[in-house]
């Protein structure tokens, strides 16, 4: 029986498709503008900055990364 190789978790991949992308900055701005909710892992997620706050700090990384890659 082959092995399933579990994909390596992408730093604020929100949705879940493996990749860092515009869904995921939107996720993270809705939140930050009080027009939607998240998970407590999703906030985990978010915080790319690990302040324990999922901010505009962390909505600038967001834009940085998905600028980056």
């Amino acid at each position: 029986m082959p092995s399933e190789t579990v994909p390596e978790p992408v730093v604020g991949d929100l949705d879940g498709d493996g990749e860092l992308s515009v869904n995921d900055v939107v996720f993270v701005q809705r939140y930050i503008m009080g027009w939607g909710t998240m998970t407590p892992e999703e906030l985990a997620c978010a915080d790319l900055d690990h302040d324990d706050c999922v901010d505009v700090f962390d909505l600038a990384l967001f834009r940085y990364e998905l600028l980056t890659q």
